[in-house]
């Protein structure tokens, strides 16, 4: 956008809320969290397979031994790509939750974020990832690609993604986590498991996302579009 009119003008982000749907219900009961949540639309540009491949790999290494989770795979989908991965996730992991169809807001809470302890957005390179703001909504935090030269805190740089919502749901700010959802496999299960092994990180986690989360409602972001407006007709744009 920048090079359509350089010299002219900047180009602001205008990250989108956090549907009122998702907003107003009740908040979670004392949930038990037992999930490992893969929640996308079940298509080749999401990357669902990555997250089908590091919970092979756990199986097969033991990786996720003893932290007493449950994959879960939640998304729409009904061609042989969904269909496959389902049916991988369920041949490495029997016990795995596997939802194919579309849940409303209450649903999605009740079925899914609420009971989830760690959600991961599988996809390298995504516009946005709604579901990374709604389950952070419901105080499950996310595990999304990143990476962060040399380590997560080093010499002060924040890690970078190229996930949309890391923009509100910072990693740097301890509202998500940055992994390296490139590697293999089994490094990627090692990176997940580490996290799943430390539940106060998980929890603190979740608590910053809801409240990161929440403060950006339609309300808020109504009102940042009204700035940007303004700034733009005041300006001439």
């Amino acid at each position: 956008l920048a090079a359509l009119a350089p010299g002219r003008a900047a180009v602001a982000v205008l990250i989108p809320p956090l549907r009122a749907a998702i907003r107003d219900l009740p908040p979670p009961d004392a949930p038990q969290r037992t999930l490992l949540t893969c929640c996308v639309r079940l298509s080749p540009e999401k990357e669902p397979h990555r997250f089908v491949a590091l919970v092979e790999a756990a199986a097969a290494t033991g990786a996720f031994a003893g932290l007493g989770i449950r994959p879960a795979l939640v998304g729409a989908g009904r061609d042989p790509y969904a269909a496959s991965l389902r049916a991988r996730l369920l041949d490495a992991w029997p016990g795995a939750l596997v939802i194919p169809d579309f849940l409303d807001p209450p649903a999605l809470a009740a079925r899914v974020l609420d009971r989830t302890l760690l959600n991961v957005h599988p996809s390298l390179e995504d516009a946005f990832g709604m579901t990374v703001v709604e389950a952070g909504a419901r105080g499950a935090p996310t595990a999304l690609h990143g990476v962060c030269g040399g380590g997560e805190g080093v010499a002060g740089a924040p890690p970078r993604s190229s996930i949309g919502a890391a923009a509100l749901l910072r990693p740097g700010a301890g509202e998500a986590f940055a992994v390296d959802l490139s590697a293999s496999p089994a490094a990627a299960a090692a990176a997940i498991a580490s996290l799943l092994s430390d539940r106060a990180r998980l929890a603190s986690a979740g608590a910053a996302a809801a409240a990161r989360v929440r403060a950006h409602d339609e309300r808020a972001h109504g009102a940042e579009l009204g700035r940007l407006l303004e700034a733009c007709v005041g300006s001439g744009v």
